[in-house]
């Protein structure tokens, strides 16, 4: 996963990481300063030609400008060009030699970026001839360098690193504080990771509840870690009394049928209750039903903010859902499951729940009455369900 991810972040990605700070009604003037001998306007030039900005997309074009402004020293072209050579674009072959070499150079002017790049290369044996042992040992110290100078997704990587012995004495407390730093900066799969730590008790004091709050914040990041996490130690002994409570039209299994219920944590929802029905040979869900209490909401428009609540609502569907492996996605009304999974015991899920609202807008809107109809989406989060007779 960390290898087939990276290929994917070198360009585009490295262009929003460098800030480009020419616009397109400056090519003319960029053009010029380039052409000069301005290695700022050439690395410039290349991020137009990168990202289409005021001149057609054409990686050969900007392979060449950063080229140019690398060889005058510029360190952020210097990564491009590595970038251009770990993918093999800008009309250069694919060459992790030459990748690497160029990064260090932008690694070595302190680029925190650059640093970062070099150690997941390292990490991943690309263009080096050490043997594992040696390789993980570099990868550890360019994380470090770009960690300390607070790149999050290093800071991550130099906990995992910690944590399982790769190029480093394990350390799980130094684990721990690094996660601990990407986490607070809000790096989703980190915040998971410092969670699965407080859960093990490895580095920090066993805390469940702890550890049930950083899966918390992953998960409703969409992390899929955190939701995989947070849905499987999520607190389910009430929770069929809890949808009995709350759900008024709760499914009735027939003969080899589970009812299945469940609930998740929405920030601006009290209470998020879901059941449904599962077919005997388990390739079949229906008599889907969510019920909802105490909803919030503000819109804000211009000038206007509009603010709302809902005391309970229902939604019920009697349609009938395949069940798909490994997992399913399924609409009902304005709720979205993704990834559901069911065990004979236990199902997890992610739900997106979008809220249709009417507000008052001021103009002519729906019908010519000033009214207008607004999605307020809510964040998306693990919804656990537990199977009773």
């Amino acid at each position: 996963m960390f290898r087939a991810i990276f290929g994917c972040i070198c360009l585009i990605g490295l262009i929003v990481c460098f800030a480009l700070t020419a616009q397109a009604e400056d090519l003319a003037a960029v053009q010029r300063a380039a052409e000069e001998g301005d290695a700022q306007a050439q690395f410039d030039l290349g991020a137009m030609y990168v990202k289409g900005n005021g001149v057609a997309k054409n990686y050969t074009e900007a392979e060449k400008w950063f080229r140019k402004a690398a060889e005058q020293g510029n360190a952020k072209a210097q990564s491009m060009v590595g970038a251009m050579y770990y993918d093999g674009q800008g009309g250069v072959a694919q060459d992790y030699t030459e990748a690497m070499k160029w990064y260090r150079k932008a690694a070595e002017q302190g680029l925190a970026q650059a640093q970062f790049t070099l150690g997941v290369m390292y990490d991943n044996n690309q263009g080096v001839a050490q043997n594992d042992a040696e390789a993980d040992a570099e990868a550890v110290k360019w994380y470090r360098k770009a960690a300390e100078q607070g790149l999050v997704q290093a800071q991550r990587r130099l906990g995992y690193m910690y944590k399982y012995s790769k190029g480093v004495a394990q350390d799980y407390a130094e684990a721990v504080k690094w996660y601990r730093k990407a986490a607070e900066q809000g790096d989703a799969n980190a915040q998971a990771r410092l969670g699965s730590m407080y859960h093990e008790g490895k580095g920090v004091a066993q805390d469940h509840a702890e550890a049930m709050k950083w899966w918390r914040k992953a998960a409703e990041q969409g992390d899929s870690l955190g939701l995989q996490l947070f849905g499987l130690h999520h607190e389910d002994k009430d929770v069929v009394q809890n949808a009995a409570d709350e759900i008024q039209w709760l499914p009735v299994p027939s003969s080899g049928e589970t009812l299945y219920v469940g609930s998740a944590r929405i920030p601006g929802i009290e209470s998020f209750q879901m059941a449904f029905v599962c077919s005997k040979d388990k390739k079949e869900i229906g008599n889907l039903t969510i019920a909802i209490k105490g909803l919030k909401y503000v819109i804000r428009r211009g000038n206007m903010t509009h603010e709302g609540s809902v005391g309970r609502s229902q939604i019920k569907s009697n349609g009938i859902y395949p069940i798909h492996s490994p997992a399913s996605n399924i609409t009902i009304g304005e709720a979205k499951l993704t990834g559901l999974k069911l065990t004979n015991q236990r199902g997890t899920a992610t739900v997106r729940y979008v809220r249709k609202v009417t507000i008052h807008s001021g103009g002519q809107g729906v019908g010519g009455l000033g009214e207008e109809e607004v999605l307020v989406p809510f964040p998306p989060a693990s919804i656990t369900f537990k199977a009773t007779k």
